[in-house]
């Protein structure tokens, strides 16, 4: 399957799942809405014909009792409380005071008694008598209504009743609950079969039919009740719309594509679903227009009233009705010429199924259609909607029945034995929910009584029924277990097999029997067989088969069902309409015979094909049978590799015995190198500690790397200073090392063994920094909810180092002179006076005294720091110790990542020691730890590097050799000897001669047109640099 198509086939399940939830959640809300809504037990139709200008709505029919069985009233179960008992054909005029003009009055009526809440009791006429019984009624949680209405015969007399507010009939809610349950399990069928036949667009319009036909199911029974509520009425006119334009359009696809839709499809299309679009939008819009007219105050006056809207919606609704039978008749003549004209027998049965069907709901809708004609009370609230029910519910049984019995839409593939065992499970549990709700409603309908004394012991006697219930469930939920899963223990004894197998070497041939023959006694297959491919590209071949089909000796799979295989990791035999419908796998399921094939990784790009026959009973493979093979192919793998390794061991024994004198032979040789490099190591290490100059071992180098002259006098300064307790003022740019320089001060000072407190000033706000150097007490400021010592007091008896110093505020800078000069101050918010002893080292990579001129630092405050200064010069003028830099970075990244990276290529020993490095060694660190990651080889390659070095070009080409890392058999690190090759030299800036470097400065000034900081982009170098060194050439 190409990408495009996995693609447009996941998002169209996606569709399909999210408009059957949707559709699900609507049925849960609507049947919840209307099992909970108020009725009055009164039906009326949406418009009334009367005979003049007769105000009110007619009642049409009567559900209620007024006596119980035994012929006396019960109020418990009367819905007449009081007054005259109305009659059909008695004219309605109030309820519950509110006055009855039209059907958005009752709808508005009865929608607001069902949001109302308890209700004041009002002055009432009653006698006493009667009013206690009312009382009595209310109390039992029931709500009596006042109604106004008259006779048809007498409109003079206003007749008064009091009825009881009670719940949709249970007759009428019973059959809708039929009625979705079984649409519910028609829609489970073909969510699944849609489902599992992506391709299939059959399937895809009977899911889509199946969801307009549950949408619309409540509102067929209910409409009255949904009429004013626009979130339910919606939804349900859609779907009542478009399900003859759906059902039209999957007749005329299924069993395949008539001509007149192969010819002109969208045309076609256009026609059917347009109509049903253009009448679902104008009855909408004529019934939200009604709405808006029947909310409108009496002295509005709008273009046309309630009533001719109401006019208008009628006309809609027969109208389509109309269509709707149209819509039918060519269904009707669909499945005729799909008769006369398909040549699968299997699918001819299954339409000459749905096609008497379709012959006997004519009768049903037929008679339908006279009730809308002949007699609107029966079609609005009598036998339609029934006989609707039985037509829909006997076309969708047929077609069910035709997938289950002629096997067209891959049923066996869906309803496979797990989904039918919780499928039983399933009902099962509803049989029992209903059996416990049948008993309420039972208790309900025998009008019982409970008072709470009575309430312990009839909650006792109730339990016993409801513990015999739960016995007989786990009784029945034991028999389904022992029914759909009696076949494990050849399972079992299968793997107990296979593991007997894995206890001792045996041949490969007689692994694959022994798997093989295990899979066609558990799974009852006719054959099995299993091809091996142990490298991506060759073809599958058979080495094994089980049975008397003939089987393909070998086949390759192309990109597109080698993709579809390892995503699925199966594929089972479906049958298909036409050619086109077949797809690329259900092609290699035919060239092999094979109504399964399952793909098994084997590791190392080694994969298998089990391909199976069908099975003895014609059922289609499950999930459980999946499972199972890949476990047998997993354990076989294993007993597969044993055999193979008990063949391969004594050619490996032979060829060990004959590289045994070989190895020892080089190692003897690898001995003699070690020596030899060791004895040129000593020579090399004693010639550099003659040319170095000499060294005070005392000093304690720290993480220091480096050898140069530059970093060799930095190191003397410190030596010098490191005993004082004077100031230290660090300068240098970014990444050369200031942090590290300022902690061998301390290690080599005689504060060694106090604290070394760093604090990066850049990185803190004024208020922050303040905070953190000198401390502050609780309730100095919003957050300072406990005394917090400083860095200062922190670094009593030690040294504190504070890295980019040129960046504080003024304020900040006054305080911290207070405490150079007196060594005392206060915490923030405090009064407390702390005396402290700190050495304190600084460091920046800014131009203070230009911050001087620029008022941004005071010029005390630098005189005090600036006691002891030490410039760290950048890497790019301590050339000498790129190598030894490199090497150590190069060590440390090793380490790190775990990579056996020996040393450099010669190329990229060239860009390292040309590339100005602006980070400096900062930056370097970063390359090297990017090269060794990316290295492919124990060398690290000029492609390693990053894209910035591999595009500079080199000044200078000297001879390198890739350079080992030495280990500990090797001895100490050590610089490695840097050869000249054509009087080459160190590109050094301080070998720069004075007037070279201002013409190179200038020059770049000018280019950049007097942009400084420009100018110091264009020479590579960071910008206080540039100032410091063009600042010496213009004093």
């Amino acid at each position: 399957m190409a990408p495009q198509d996995t693609t447009s086939s996941s998002a169209r399940r996606i569709f399909m799942s999210l408009a059957g939830g949707a559709v699900l959640l609507y049925v849960v809300i609507a049947l919840g809405y209307v099992a909970t809504s108020p009725d009055l037990r009164l039906r009326f139709l949406l418009l009334d014909e009367g005979e003049g200008p007769i105000s009110g709505m007619q009642i049409r029919e009567i559900l209620f009792e007024t006596e119980d069985a035994n012929g006396d009233v019960d109020p418990g179960r009367t819905s007449v409380l009081w007054g005259a008992t109305p009659e059909k054909g008695d004219w309605l005029q109030t309820v519950d005071g509110r006055t009855i003009e039209n059907f958005y009055d009752y709808s508005d009526v009865m929608a607001q008694l069902y949001h109302a809440g308890p209700r004041e009791k009002k002055a009432s006429n009653y006698p006493a008598p009667l009013e206690a019984s009312t009382a009595g009624s209310a109390s039992s949680g029931r709500e009596p209504v006042e109604i106004d209405f008259f006779r048809d015969q007498d409109r003079k007399t206003i007749l008064k009743s009091q009825l009881q507010l009670q719940s949709v009939p249970f007759s009428e809610m019973l059959m809708t609950l039929l009625w979705v349950f079984v649409q519910i399990g028609i829609f489970a069928i073909a969510a699944l079969a849609a489902w599992y036949r992506p391709y299939d667009r059959a399937s895809h319009l009977f899911y889509a039919m199946m969801i307009c036909m549950l949408g619309a199911s409540v509102g067929t029974f209910y409409w009255w009740i949904l009429f004013t509520r626009l979130w339910l009425m919606v939804p349900f006119v859609i779907c009542a719309a478009l399900l003859p334009a759906v059902a039209l359009h999957f007749f005329l696809v299924y069993p395949h594509p008539k001509r007149i839709i192969r010819r002109w499809p969208g045309v076609l299309l256009a026609g059917i679903y347009v109509i049903p679009a253009v009448s679902s939008a104008l009855f909408l819009s004529l019934w939200m227009y009604g709405y808006w007219v029947h909310f409108q105050p009496a002295e509005v006056t709008t273009a046309f009233n309630v009533v001719e809207v109401l006019g208008w919606v009628r006309t809609t609704i027969y109208s389509y009705v109309g269509i709707a039978t149209l819509y039918f008749l060519c269904i009707l003549a669909a499945l005729t010429v799909s008769f006369f004209t398909t040549r699968n027998p299997l699918e001819k049965n299954q339409v000459r199924v749905i096609l008497g069907v379709g012959l006997v709901s004519t009768l049903m809708l037929g008679a339908a259609l006279w009730l809308a004609t002949f007699d609107k009370d029966q079609f609005a609230h009598g036998k339609a909607p029934v006989l609707s029910f039985l037509a829909s519910i006997f076309f969708m049984v047929a077609y069910c029945v035709g997938i289950v019995r002629y096997k067209l839409k891959v049923i066996n593939e869906v309803i496979n034995r797990s989904a039918l065992y919780y499928l039983m499970s399933f009902l099962l549990t509803v049989s029992f929910g209903l059996v416990v709700a049948l008993m309420g409603q039972i208790i309900q309908l025998l009008g019982i009584s409970i008072r709470s004394d009575q309430l312990v012991v009839f909650t006792s006697v109730l339990l016993v029924p409801i513990v015999i219930a739960l016995l007989l469930r786990d009784r029945v939920q034991r028999m389904l277990d022992r029914r759909f899963f009696r076949e494990k223990y050849q399972l079992d004894k299968a793997l107990r097999r296979m593991n007997r197998m894995m206890d001792r070497v045996v041949e490969p041939q007689s692994v694959t029997e022994l798997m093989l023959g295990s899979i066609v006694e558990v799974l009852n297959v006719k054959d099995a067989s299993l091809y091996l491919r142990m490298h991506p590209g060759s073809p599958f071949k058979l080495i094994g088969a089980e049975g008397s089909e003939l089987r393909t000796m070998q086949f390759t799979l192309d990109g597109e069902i080698e993709e579809s295989l390892e995503r699925e990791g199966s594929a089972q035999r479906v049958m298909a309409g036409t050619r086109s419908e077949i797809t690329p796998v259900q092609n290699l399921l035919r060239e092999l015979n094979a109504h399964l094939i399952h793909v098994v990784d084997l590791g190392r790009d080694g994969k298998a094909i089990v391909a199976l026959g069908s099975k003895k009973n014609s059922g289609a493979f499950t999930a459980e049978d999946l499972t199972f093979i890949e476990a047998l192919a997993q354990i076989s793998n294993i007993a597969l590799h044993g055999a193979k390794l008990h063949q391969d061991l004594s050619r490996l024994n032979d060829d060990l015995k004959l590289k045994v004198e070989k190895i020892s032979s080089q190692e003897r040789q690898i001995m003699m190198m070690q020596a030899e490099l060791a004895i040129s190591r000593e020579e090399h290490k004693m010639t550099r500690l003659q040319a170095q100059p000499p060294q005070d071992d005392s000093l304690q180098r720290g993480a220091i790397i480096g050898n140069s002259p530059a970093t060799i006098q930095v190191l003397q300064t410190v030596k010098k200073v490191a005993d004082s307790t004077s100031s230290v003022l660090v300068l240098g740019e970014s990444g050369t090392g200031k942090e590290l320089l300022a902690r061998v001060i301390h290690e080599n000072s005689a504060r060694r063994d106090k604290p070394l407190v760093s604090v990066h000033c850049a990185a803190l706000s004024a208020g922050l920094l303040e905070s953190e150097l000198f401390g502050h007490v609780k309730g100095a400021f919003t957050g300072a909810h406990k005394d917090k010592i400083g860095r200062f007091e922190a670094a009593h008896g030690g040294t504190l180092f504070l890295d980019e110093i040129g960046d504080i505020s003024l304020e900040t800078q006054i305080k911290l002179l207070r405490v150079l000069q007196e060594r005392k101050f206060e915490p923030v918010g405090g009064s407390r006076t702390v005396e402290v002893d700190v050495r304190l080292v600084t460091a920046t990579h800014q131009n203070l005294e230009r911050l001087i001129e620029e008022g941004k630092f005071r010029e005390d405050l630098y005189y005090r720091l600036n006691v002891i200064s030490i410039s760290l010069p950048p890497l790019r003028e301590r050339m000498e110790d790129i190598y030894e830099l490199s090497l150590h970075f190069l060590e440390k990244s090793r380490k790190k990542t775990g990579k056996e990276v020996t040393g450099f290529d010669e190329a990229v020993l060239a860009r390292l020691v040309n590339y100005p490095w602006p980070g400096n060694i900062r930056e370097l660190e970063n390359v090297v730890e990017r090269a060794v990651v990316m290295a492919d080889s124990e060398v690290i390659q000029l492609k390693d590097l990053p894209r910035v070095l591999q595009q500079h070009v080199p000044t200078s080409s000297p001879a390198y050799k890739p350079l080992p890392i030495p280990t500990a058999s090797h001895g100490l690190l050590e610089a490695p000897r840097i050869e000249e090759s054509n009087g080459g030299r160190w590109p050094q800036a301080k070998e720069l001669a004075d007037e070279q470097e201002r013409e190179m400065l200038m020059s770049a000034l000018t280019q950049a047109g007097g942009n400084k900081a420009s100018a110091a982009r264009l020479l590579g170098m960071p910008r206080s640099t540039f100032y410091s060194r063009l600042k010496k050439y213009e004093s």
